[in-house]
């Protein structure tokens, strides 16, 4: 058995390799809890009222008061519609119908530059985060910066039940890891994010999936990823550690060439 699959299987190395930036403030990132919903919370339809086209229904959504949203740890809220907000976000919705400050939203546990991303969904019906970091450069670095803001996108998403971002994040990611694997490059998810994705939705996540997917053909493919940095990965999240040790003795040949080294030299 070669080194690097040792290593994979056996929890890797006990040093912590290299942490991104994406777990500060960890014990507040992700303590945040869903509200309880009561059925009877009124949430606006304006569906019911012939109003489908999305501008007209933008045009609508905006008249009213706004709210103003205290993302993260961010200086400065963001003003929103209370009405779009509504809209989109039946939890938003319902956690301002029980407010004694019906004009305020705090997200304490989420990042205020994914919930920009979200704000101009609402009012653009687009997502484009990949042409958005990759506008100057298909770097590594813009890929993994991608990534990582996809995934604090579907986190936020994902509380506020805004469904229809989900599947707009999913193939972004599994357009972000195409562009990787095409040049010949490893895997663009960085440590520290796939932490925050285990801790955000755990094994029944549709996120922690698609990742973990795209993860074990990165990890099979030329050249290897980086083992080493993962060390905190393979150690703290056992699907992953797993996933990843079988997709690799299952789809490479022990003798061949993996990024010009004999698997077995690795």
């Amino acid at each position: 058995m070669s080194n690097i699959l040792r290593r994979v299987l056996s929890f890797g190395s006990p040093s912590r390799a290299t942490s991104t930036s994406t777990l500060e403030d960890e014990d507040t990132m992700f303590d945040v809890q869903e509200p309880e919903l009561e059925e009877t919370d009124p949430i606006p339809n304006f569906a019911e009222e012939g109003i489908t086209d999305h501008t007209e229904v933008l045009i609508e959504l905006m008249q009213g008061p706004s709210v103003s949203v205290h993302v993260g740890k961010a200086t400065k809220p963001i003003t929103i519609s209370k009405r779009l907000l509504m809209y989109h976000s039946p939890v938003a919705a319902r956690l301002l119908a029980k407010q004694t400050t019906p004009d305020t939203l705090a997200l304490p546990g989420h990042d205020p530059f994914a919930f920009t991303h979200i704000y101009r969904w609402m009012h653009q019906d687009k997502l484009d985060i990949l042409p958005y970091c990759t506008r100057t450069g298909t770097s590594p670095t813009a890929i993994q910066d991608a990534c990582t803001l996809l995934c604090r996108i579907f986190a936020a998403a994902r509380y506020l039940d805004i469904t229809p971002i989900h599947g707009l994040v999913f193939q972004e990611l599994r357009a972000a890891f195409a562009i990787t694997r095409d040049a010949g490059k490893s895997t663009p998810v960085a440590p520290g994010t796939v932490l925050e994705v285990w801790r955000d939705g755990g094994e029944g996540c549709g996120l922690w999936k698609v990742v973990l997917e795209e993860m074990c053909v990165a990890f099979t493919r030329k050249p290897m990823a980086v083992f080493a940095v993962y060390d905190e990965c393979f150690e703290r999240i056992e699907p992953f550690r797993l996933a990843v040790g079988e997709a690799m003795t299952g789809r490479i040949f022990w003798g061949s060439e993996v990024g010009g080294v004999k698997v077995e030299e690795i």
